[in-house]
C-alpha cells in the first residue's frame, strides 16, 4: 500500500483500509508464543521470557510489535 494525493487531499482506498484491518485482527488473534518475526529478510529472535512478560499487559500482539520491535528495545536480537 502507497500513500496516494488528490490534490491536497490523502486519498485512501477503502478496500485497503480493509486488507490491513484484517491482517492486523488475524495478528491479534494469533498465539504471541508461536510468532516469528521479520524485519524484511531477517529474522528477529525474542525471548520467551520477554514474550511471557508482555502477555500479561493486556495489550495487544500489535502493541508487541510497535513497542518492542518497531522500537527495537535493547533485548532484541536479531538473526543474520
Amino acid at each position: 500500500m502507497s500513500e496516494q494525493r488528490c490534490g491536497k487531499q490523502l486519498r485512501v482506498d477503502i478496500r485497503e483500509v480493509k486488507k490491513v484491518l484484517a491482517f492486523r485482527r488475524r495478528i491479534n488473534r494469533a498465539d504471541l508464543m508461536t510468532m516469528a518475526f521479520y524485519d524484511g529478510p531477517r529474522r528477529l529472535l525474542v525471548s520467551k521470557q520477554k514474550r511471557e512478560d508482555f502477555k500479561f499487559t493486556g495489550l495487544s500482539n500489535i502493541d508487541f510489535i510497535d513497542l518492542c520491535l518497531i522500537n527495537k528495545t535493547t533485548w532484541i536480537k536479531t538473526k543474520p
